[in-house]
């Protein structure tokens, strides 16, 4: 649970100092924190999935776990096309730290679910 906060932590530091150096500027930083607020609620919805059904029956895990991921990907579909839509943001700035941040979240998931099921054997 600590690697989610620290990965997090660390790009929105990274990001604030970016845009507090002037490297980026207002709409950047804004596309960059949007697409940080989406993969954080994409991890949290992640990891309380995995609570949930980690204690439990095989069919339950893998309803729960699978499907989680099915449901997520439409709500982040949505939230997405509704950002793009109707905000004024950098579109190249927020895709590129949307997808950089989902990839770095969903290894940091996968390494999370392994760990957990090394401990359990």
């Amino acid at each position: 649970m600590r690697i989610f906060v620290g990965i997090f932590t660390i790009g929105f530091i990274l990001i604030f100092s970016l845009y507090f150096l002037g490297i980026i500027d207002l709409n950047l930083f804004e596309s960059a924190c949007y697409a940080l607020i989406l993969n954080l609620f994409n991890s949290s919805a992640a990891l309380f999935l995995f609570e949930i059904s980690k204690k439990k029956n095989n069919q339950i895990f893998f309803v729960a776990n699978m499907g989680g991921i099915g449901i997520r990907l439409f709500f982040l579909l949505i939230a997405i096309v509704i950002l793009i839509k109707f905000l004024i943001i950098d579109l190249y700035g927020f895709i590129l730290v949307f997808f950089i941040f989902y990839f770095i979240l969903l290894s940091s998931e996968i390494w999370y679910f392994s760990k957990f099921m090394k401990k359990t054997k």
